[in-house]
């Protein structure tokens, strides 16, 4: 029996605690068994030290595009080579990963660096892009038919929420979580509706969403059950849907 491409972001803050990764790696194995027949790729959040490259290109650019230049001997330019060093730690986490699961043979750790590279002209190579749009870039370039895939992004909230909007000066990853959970935005022209005053992901997706025409989940990580429940099409599971306008 063919089954579904399944695509899964796991949230780098929860990778960067060992008893939340551990977590991780039980839900990956527990919903891998459940789903035989399908294909469960997975692209590991940066998290923390993505973040730490983040605050040296802010303070440092020079000094983050010589860290690149010695480590590959590649000409770009100095938001290139931290958008570069920042995939490279995703591959590096989802090796630790990938050693974790090993055994298993239906969870697929995609090395996105190379796979990027194969397919690229499509996404910025700028902070613009974050995991989250990766991911849901990378599913619809390696799916030969778009019936067959799905989207999480496995994060630290619930889904989108409805809240106040967020204090000036508020770090990047801080999230408001208490809120009115929004099951449903659509995407028209780029832009969602209903429009809220921040999003668990980042914005780029929305012109993907308008572009591809598939839909993807947030789900929170601690709640695998949740993912198998999308797959299985139960009703009225936690999470956000967001989809293009039918």
């Amino acid at each position: 029996m063919v089954g579904k491409l399944v695509f899964l972001k796991i949230c780098g803050i929860a990778l960067d605690i060992p008893a939340s990764r551990q977590a991780i790696v039980a839900g990956l194995k527990s919903l891998a068994a459940a789903r035989p027949d399908d294909l469960i790729y997975t692209i590991c959040g940066g998290g923390e030290p993505v973040d730490m490259l983040r605050a040296r290109f802010e303070s440092d650019p020079d000094g983050v595009h010589r860290e690149w230049l010695e480590r590959s001997g590649e000409v770009a330019s100095p938001v290139e080579a931290a958008h570069w060093l920042a995939i490279g730690i995703m591959d590096e986490r989802a090796s630790m990963m990938q050693m974790e699961c090993r055994g298993v043979e239906n969870l697929i750790f995609p090395p996105v660096t190379r796979l990027l590279r194969e397919r690229e002209g499509h996404l910025p190579r700028s902070w613009e892009v974050t995991s989250d749009s990766i991911t849901y870039w990378l599913a619809v370039a390696l799916a030969c038919d778009p019936a067959f895939i799905a989207i999480f992004l496995l994060k630290d909230v619930d889904g989108a929420l409805k809240t106040q909007p967020p204090r000036p000066g508020l770090p990047r990853r801080a999230h408001v979580v208490q809120g009115k959970l929004v099951r449903r935005i659509l995407v028209h022209g780029g832009r969602p509706h209903p429009a809220l005053p921040s999003y668990p992901f980042d914005e780029y997706l929305f012109g993907l969403v308008d572009e591809f025409r598939q839909p993807f989940h947030i789900v929170h990580w601690q709640h695998f059950d949740r993912v198998e429940g999308i797959l299985e099409k139960a009703a009225m599971v936690r999470c956000t849907t967001v989809m293009p306008l039918a």
